[in-house]
């Protein structure tokens, strides 16, 4: 699964604000990312707002837990050098 940026903070902010609406709930791209976290069981609606759910809480984990990028030279052979 491919997220932006976006998507990212949408999940992030259900995840630490709960049901506190978002700020920007009517722009075209955070109802998509709601939407599509819906669809793919990360958030449930909470009246009139939405929350993470245990599948929702464990992406946030994962995401917290990605290691720092480094950086290597490869040569033409796929060996670093």
């Amino acid at each position: 699964m491919k997220l932006t940026p976006n998507d990212i903070e949408v999940l992030i902010h259900y995840h630490v604000s709960g049901p506190e609406s978002h700020p920007r709930s009517s722009v075209p791209a955070v109802r998509e990312s709601i939407k599509m976290f819906l669809l793919l069981d990360m958030l449930e609606a909470d009246e009139n707002s939405f929350r993470t759910t245990p599948k929702g809480d464990a992406m946030v984990r994962a995401l917290c837990n990605t290691p720092e990028p480094k950086m290597a030279y490869i040569d033409s052979h796929g060996n670093v050098l």
